[in-house]
């Protein structure tokens, strides 16, 4: 496991902690994303659909009581609406410290909605085939899986960093949701470490990566 420093005490501009989120649709990998990094730091993961009654309330308090002992808390919920996102930031904001917000935005319109379905609906339909979807049953046909990513589409509002809610990102990582997730993850590490360089102090080996993204593969597939 990589070693994260103390954030706390070292990071540029004196003290506060990092909420990582994700704007996202279903299938798009930010799960493996987040359990690869907290694989790699440590770092504190709370899931929305691990939650038994998954209330924005719920997860927000529960993000709340993390950051009571992490630094860095990833809050995993696809947040594909503006709603979303606001519930979530007005949510934290309850928080008694300093918070700096980042953003995995994993569909920043370079691909099209008919190339994300066509990515995205295998990967989904695999899981639900084994049971393995958190919220989607395995009786759902390709049909009606195809209508609740449709939906989730339909409805997906686009990162606005000059408008709320998005504009209180600190920071937004664009991610093509059609890379391979140890490119991702190399791609948030980097921008990561180039923009809070205490954060992450050094890029993980490409070993590391590796072992980190199979983890994280063999824990969410």
């Amino acid at each position: 496991m990589a070693e994260a420093v103390n954030v706390e005490n070292e990071r540029e501009g004196g003290g506060g902690k990092y909420v990582i989120t994700a704007v996202s649709v279903v299938g798009c990998g930010k799960t493996t994303l987040f359990v690869a990094l907290n694989q790699l730091f440590n770092w504190g993961h709370i899931q929305n659909d691990d939650m038994k009654k998954p209330k924005p309330a719920n997860l927000i308090e529960g993000a709340i009581r993390l950051l009571g002992s992490e630094d860095v808390v990833m809050v995993d919920r696809n947040n594909h609406m503006n709603r979303e996102r606001a519930q979530l930031l007005e949510g934290m904001s309850v928080y008694n410290g300093d918070l700096r917000y980042i953003c995995f935005n994993f569909w920043p319109k370079s691909t099209t909605s008919k190339e994300l379905l066509r990515i995205v609906h295998p990967r989904v339909l695999e899981r639900t085939r084994g049971n393995r979807h958190p919220t989607i049953k395995g009786t759902t046909s390709p049909a009606q899986l195809s209508a609740i990513i449709g939906g989730f589409i339909k409805r997906f509002q686009p990162v606005n960093t000059k408008r709320n809610p998005d504009k209180l990102f600190d920071l937004v990582i664009d991610l093509d949701v059609a890379m391979q997730t140890a490119d991702k993850l190399h791609l948030v590490l980097t921008s990561m470490h180039e923009k809070y360089p205490s954060l992450v102090p050094n890029i993980p080996s490409t070993e590391r990566i590796q072992n980190a993204v199979s983890f994280a593969t063999n824990m969410t597939s």
